[in-house]
């Protein structure tokens, strides 16, 4: 399992490795909507997904198989009590921590 970094600021680009594949991971704060998406693209910069909201335990990326995604499953967790929403800071102080599952440990 590896957490992807989360930082402070409404939007920001991460390059994360994933199965040995890098990936340009956006994220946006949506201020009327109160959530948080992700968009990832390949390293060429070509838009695999785009705009999907992160939810709390739900596998983000499954459903788009076969797309050039990495082969494992993303999630939010729960780092420690029950957290049932995702809120503006949840993600970047650990509350909650968006983590990748290898396709070796699925």
């Amino acid at each position: 399992m590896e957490v992807i970094p989360f930082r402070e600021f409404s939007s920001f680009n991460e390059v994360v490795v994933l199965d040995d594949t890098p990936y340009k991971m956006h994220f946006h704060w949506n201020n009327r909507g109160e959530y948080w998406s992700m968009s990832i693209a390949d390293n060429d910069g070509t838009v695999l997904i785009d705009s999907v909201k992160l939810v709390n335990n739900y596998e983000l990326i499954d459903r788009y198989a076969g797309s050039g995604l990495p082969p494992g499953e993303l999630y939010v967790a729960d780092s420690g009590g029950v957290v049932f929403t995702i809120d503006r800071y949840s993600l970047s102080s650990g509350e909650l921590q968006l983590v990748y599952v290898p396709e070796s440990e699925v």
